[in-house]
């Protein structure tokens, strides 16, 4: 009794708060070797800088993590929003926070990846408490934005052909990551992203300008007088393209990708789907005061 007892004490058993935190070897306006790890929309995606360290991390939850002994599976009384557990997928093991989606179909969990921010579905009989001395150690994905562009079309935000376009810049190169602005209050990174070709250092947001895909932010910032168009949702935000949070995604109380998100946006209304970005206005109101 004594020995269990004593095991349950250095096991993380129930939710805590996520805090963020912004390695404070970081410095603004200085580049670092990056890779970035998760992708929601060019203004939203998770990056990582210590790469090797990640690495060894990653070996080291492998070896303690295969030993049967310390596979404590949660129990399913304690699957709880915000508990912060061990994974296992693809014989590896991550560090990840239960978000509030049960798959009861297929008996899965979704969860926040804190090393990676990738969200992934996995089953309950994969998910392990974590020893505490795990959880003491910062994640390794930094949330990031591209500093210098937005989306054309600001007030609709990113669109999947954008995405799609990010990912094919990036998707196999080395990257190096220039640090334009560092948000300590929200630990976001605003980032010119390069491509190391050899010597040659290619800017992704230039090509995304070059593509007709994004422009530079000076060029939207500037206030124009535009034609009023009356839709039923009205947004409460000004920049559509830093939504939804990153804290949002990270706790699941948004879709998890563009994709998701198109899926649902044809069959769930937007002041439900994004409560806190859309309210919902009567058109025929709205049309006679305008007229």
């Amino acid at each position: 009794m004594t020995q269990a007892t004593n095991d349950n004490e250095d096991l993380l058993l129930e939710p805590i708060e996520r805090i963020p935190i912004l390695p404070d070897s970081i410095i603004k306006n200085e580049c670092y070797e990056a890779k970035i790890e998760s992708i929601y929309d060019p203004s939203k995606f998770w990056l990582v800088i210590k790469v090797k360290e990640l690495a060894i991390f990653m070996k080291y939850l492998k070896y303690f993590y295969d030993k049967p002994q310390n596979q404590r599976p949660v129990i399913q009384g304690k699957l709880e929003k915000g508990l912060l557990c061990i994974v296992r997928s693809n014989e590896k093991y991550y560090r990840g926070y239960i978000q509030p989606v049960l798959l009861p179909d297929q008996n899965k969990l979704r969860v926040f990846m804190m090393d990676y921010g990738l969200i992934l579905n996995v089953p309950a009989t994969d998910v392990f408490f974590i020893f505490k001395k795990h959880s003491q150690v910062p994640g390794f994905a930094i949330r990031a934005c591209l500093a210098d562009v937005v989306p054309t079309g600001t007030s609709e935000g990113w669109s999947q052909t954008d995405l799609k376009s990010f990912c094919a810049l990036i998707e196999g190169r080395r990257l190096r990551a220039k640090i334009c602005e560092i948000d300590t209050k929200q630990c976001i990174l605003f980032v010119e992203i390069k491509t190391l070709y050899g010597k040659i250092c290619k800017s992704v947001s230039t090509s995304l300008v070059y593509m007709g895909l994004a422009v530079y932010n000076k060029n939207t910032l500037v206030s124009k007088v535009a034609k009023k168009r009356v839709t039923k949702y009205k947004p409460k935000i000004k920049y559509r393209h830093l939504f939804p949070t990153f804290e949002a995604l990270e706790n699941g109380i948004v879709p998890c990708s563009l994709w998701e998100h198109d899926l649902l946006k044809h069959s769930v209304p937007l002041d439900i789907l994004y409560k806190h970005l859309y309210d919902y206005q009567d058109i025929a109101d709205t049309v006679s005061e305008t007229s």
